[in-house]
């Protein structure tokens, strides 16, 4: 071999390790890149996930709300309609009672029990 042979070989030499660096380094940054790139996907899913069991637990938390409110709103019609058909009979009894000629004392606490209880004297005269 004369030397122009021993150079060309000395260069092909550095050449293919170089090359087999760059491939070596270009494979490890690719698996690098790959698993990075997966768990961004996963992160995705796990966000996405999470921001729909959020939005589902607020609109579940405004049903419910809503619901109770409903539920509030129709039980307090059922007790003033209640009470309304109490105190209607409960003037009808003194009424009866009144047109004996005399308004039985039995009645009138019927009728006086539907008034709100009056606390302090201030409420006894009117003021409050």
């Amino acid at each position: 071999m004369d030397i122009v042979g021993l150079i060309s070989f000395s260069v092909f030499l550095i050449l293919l390790v170089a090359i087999s660096y760059a491939a070596i380094t270009f494979g490890v940054k690719t698996k690098r890149l790959a698993a990075e790139n997966a768990q961004l996907k996963i992160d995705k899913i796990v966000l996405i996930d999470s921001l729909e069991k959020a939005i589902q637990a607020k609109e579940s938390q405004s049903v419910e709300q809503t619901d109770g409110f409903v539920k509030f709103l129709s039980e307090s019609r059922d007790w003033a309609f209640k009470y309304i058909e109490d105190v209607q009979q409960a003037i009808g009894a003194v009424k009866v009672s009144a047109s004996f000629g005399k308004v039985s004392e039995e009645s009138l606490v019927e009728l006086f029990n539907f008034l709100p209880e009056q606390q302090g004297e201030n409420n006894e005269q009117g003021n409050d």
